[in-house]
């Protein structure tokens, strides 16, 4: 299919990511996996890479597929700036809530969107949910207490954050108050 376009088309980056999508759904690998590993998607490569990743996954191919989940978590956050976040990472995100066998990654992508504060209190709440999820009483702990430290005004936070805390840490609350 690909192959009949037009090279203006083929650059294009909805093409692009259609290809990608379609050769996953149809696993079709043989012809399409060594033009997605030379190819470069410009703004969009993260793409490419969480493509790739979940390609290497379905061909058992776990230490490949792990590494490029890690370029295109490194690549969804190039470019970003303490006051202008990296666009790509939501999107990153995005793909990532579609596909499984990416706990992990979601983790730290989360994690790294969390130190950026147009995506703090977002990417921790989708964090708490997450652990929630997962039956995480520590990371439960950890994420209420940056929110309650971000959002010092909201009791919920304040609330989770002691409650968490007394079920998981007692020690650290009683050295605190000392």
């Amino acid at each position: 299919f690909a192959q009949a376009l037009p090279p203006t088309m083929k650059q294009s980056s909805l093409v692009r990511i259609f290809t990608a999508e379609l050769a996953l759904q149809l696993q079709d690998f043989a012809e399409y996996l060594p033009y997605l590993e030379k190819d470069n998607w410009g703004g969009t490569d993260y793409l490419r890479s969480a493509f790739l990743a979940n390609i290497f996954q379905l061909q058992g191919n776990s230490a490949a597929a792990a590494t490029a989940r890690q370029n295109a978590m490194e690549k969804a956050l190039k470019g970003g700036s303490a006051k202008q976040p990296p666009a790509a990472a939501p999107a990153l995100l995005k793909f990532i809530d579609r596909n499984k066998d990416w706990d992990e990654t979601r983790e730290a992508l989360l994690r790294k969107m969390a130190d950026f504060p147009t995506f703090q209190e977002d990417a921790l709440r989708t964090l708490f949910a997450f652990y929630q999820q997962h039956h995480n009483a520590n990371g439960l702990a950890q994420v209420s207490l940056q929110l309650a430290s971000a959002y010092p005004d909201r009791l919920i936070y304040a609330n989770n954050a002691a409650s968490l805390a007394l079920l998981t840490m007692p020690g650290a609350l009683w050295a605190q108050t000392k």
